[in-house]
């Protein structure tokens, strides 16, 4: 893929995911100022809402990058454009971004992996896609692009979460809540 192609296919989705990213923004803005306003001091969900408040700055910039590369991840799941060597690009930098803002050579080796099997999941099912399309449309390749999409998500969703924990449980707040509960 030439630099002229490259470029153009990431100023496609660029101005697109950016779109989206605010809309989604505004919308969890909306939903999030709504429900902190019927909360108590004694509410679920203010510890929830507490958890986020004592992280670090690099803690916070990784969950962002987490939580971007999510939305990108299903964005490209169910966008129609071709997968390129910019959505290489793209996971690699979230991968190194995270890996960076976690402080951790363990969770750069294992996002690394991660990455590249969001990559090969997305260019999978965007072949089966594409089969459909183009040559013939067939139930059991359109079950198996559905299964695969399904897959995508869950384990999109479980490692967000999951990485969502592993930097949450690093704060001194919760392993102190933890040791009194364990007493």
């Amino acid at each position: 893929m030439s630099l002229n192609q490259l470029m153009s296919v990431m100023l496609e989705f660029t101005m697109f995911f950016i779109v989206f990213l605010v809309f989604l923004e505004l919308l969890s803005y909306v939903v999030l100022d709504k429900k902190s306003k019927n909360n108590t001091i004694e509410g679920v969900r203010v510890h929830f809402f507490g958890l986020l408040m004592e992280l670090e700055d690099f803690t916070i910039l990784a969950l962002s990058v987490l939580l971007i590369r999510f939305v990108f991840v299903i964005w490209t799941l169910f966008d129609n454009i071709a997968i390129s060597d910019f959505h290489v690009v793209v996971l690699i930098a979230f991968t190194i971004l995270y890996g960076l803002f976690s402080k951790s050579i363990k969770n750069l080796v294992f996002e690394s992996f991660n990455s590249f099997t969001l990559y090969f999941a997305l260019l999978a099912s965007r072949v089966l896609t594409n089969y459909l399309i183009e040559v013939r449309y067939e139930w059991y390749v359109f079950t198996g692009d559905i299964l695969l999409k399904i897959f995508i998500i869950i384990y999109s969703t479980f490692f967000l979460l999951r990485n969502i924990n592993s930097l949450i449980v690093k704060t001194r707040y919760i392993r102190r809540e933890r040791n009194e509960e364990s007493i």
